[in-house]
């Protein structure tokens, strides 16, 4: 072997250890972004999962507002006297008549 192909060999390995390199660094690269995209996935799965608690929550408490605000208007509607007294005076006059 001459100087100038043992030369020529050591470009060539030269510019095969550069080649490598890149595509070592272009995987670890991608590797990079894979791993990037799943934690940006995994924060999507826990904000949609607390949005969807923060729903459910939201509905429950809308619930139990709701049937408060059904004792509150049987309440009222006892204490004003509304039906019920005038019913009974009704039934006493028919049962009178009768």
């Amino acid at each position: 072997m001459s100087a100038a192909s043992s030369t020529e060999n050591q470009a060539l390995a030269n510019a095969f250890a550069a080649i490598a390199s890149k595509s070592e660094a272009k995987l670890l690269a991608e590797q990079r972004i894979q791993n990037q995209n799943k934690n940006q996935i995994g924060q999507k799965s826990s904000t949609e999962i607390e949005s969807e608690s923060l729903a459910a929550t939201k509905a429950e408490v809308m619930a139990k507002w709701g049937f408060l605000k059904n004792i509150v208007n049987i309440d009222r509607f006892f204490a004003s006297g509304a039906g019920g007294d005038d019913k009974k005076e009704e039934k006493k006059d028919d049962a009178k008549l009768a």
